[in-house]
């Protein structure tokens, strides 16, 4: 399970699939965003809005954020085309 999350000071897209605990400890797949705890997951090149869930990325990397760094996504589904990098 993951959840789809914007990285506040940047607009990214990014796919939470982990949880970390409080303690650094690998939690569960991550299923809500809670204050306190940390995920890992997919961070995209991609910016999604509320009126605007189709985008085209060209490249994602693994990331760390704390909870208090992302705002949960408040749409049902992100549509994301990879695009070629020349």
């Amino acid at each position: 399970m993951s959840f789809s999350a914007i990285v506040k000071s940047t607009g990214q897209f990014f796919d939470a699939t982990n949880e970390v605990g409080p303690n650094g400890g690998l939690g569960r797949d991550a299923h809500e965003l809670e204050p306190g705890k940390s995920y890992m997951g997919h961070l995209f090149d991609a910016y999604p809005t509320a009126e605007r869930t189709t985008v085209r990325y060209s490249k994602a990397e693994w990331a760390v954020f704390p909870a208090g760094a992302l705002e949960l996504l408040a749409v049902s589904t992100v549509t994301l085309v990879p695009t070629r990098r020349n």
